[in-house]
């Protein structure tokens, strides 16, 4: 049976010499002889063993895990195991990197739209997009509220027209208009604006905010600040942590 040296190993197996003695070092695959000179030789069983920690380590895996699977005595028993936290790590990262992707495409839009550039338009343009993820997640929020409101309002409404029973229907009433508020309270205590004619940030008065005519990122408000009544934008109100 032919042996090889750490160098024709490595040919073998498209790496470099000091790959194969790393492994070797971290007693992944140490060679099954050494010549009278001292020089490791790696058997064909070697070589095999070498090629496998070789694809493991191309898909990812640690060396610790490598180590690990060698000196279980069913490694059957753990690669599943190990090949679930890989792909659990592979995925994270992939999602990471898609959401830097997307952050990169929303500055690169956003200096597009800016015009003239400077550092100080990336404060106002991270300051947009964090805002609007922010809004996003409001909505959201408020929408699968309502939702699930409207779907016992109508599971109600069919019991009672099915069943001819109207009691629960009555007794939802107050619920219903309770979590109506509940989301009209959340939703102004969420939210503040901002004037078109002196840019500040203001809390309008909650009545006026809520019967104000609006469209789906302003509403017409009385600013706090210059009293100027008009359009004014949408943004997510700032915790004192935030600020901070």
């Amino acid at each position: 049976m032919p042996n090889y040296s750490t160098g024709e190993a490595a040919k073998i197996l498209n790496v470099t010499v000091r790959t194969i003695q790393y492994y070797d070092q971290r007693n992944l695959v140490s060679p099954s002889s050494l010549t009278e000179g001292g020089r490791r030789m790696y058997s064909e069983n070697d070589i095999m063993r070498l090629k496998a920690v070789c694809y493991l380590r191309d898909i990812g895996l640690p060396i610790a895990s490598i180590q690990k699977l060698i000196q279980e005595e069913h490694p059957e028993n753990v690669i599943g195991l190990l090949i679930e936290e890989q792909k659990k790590e592979l995925l994270d990262e992939i999602n990471e990197r898609q959401n830097r992707l997307s952050r990169l495409e929303a500055l690169e839009r956003g200096i597009r739209d800016a015009g003239n550039f400077s550092l100080h338009s990336i404060n106002d343009i991270a300051f947009r997009m964090d805002n609007r993820r922010k809004l996003h997640k409001l909505y959201i929020k408020m929408l699968i509220f309502a939702l699930v409101l409207e779907a016992l309002e109508w599971a109600f409404v069919l019991a009672g027209f099915i069943k001819g029973v109207w009691l629960p229907i009555i007794l939802y009433l107050p619920v219903l208009t309770l979590g109506c508020c509940l989301i009209s309270y959340y939703y102004i205590k969420s939210v503040q604006f901002i004037c078109p004619e002196c840019h500040a940030v203001f809390t309008p008065r909650k009545m006026e905010m809520i019967f104000a005519r609006h469209t789906l990122r302003t509403r017409n408000l009385t600013c706090t600040h210059c009293g100027h009544k008009g359009f004014c934008i949408e943004v997510y109100k700032r915790t004192e942590m935030e600020d901070k």
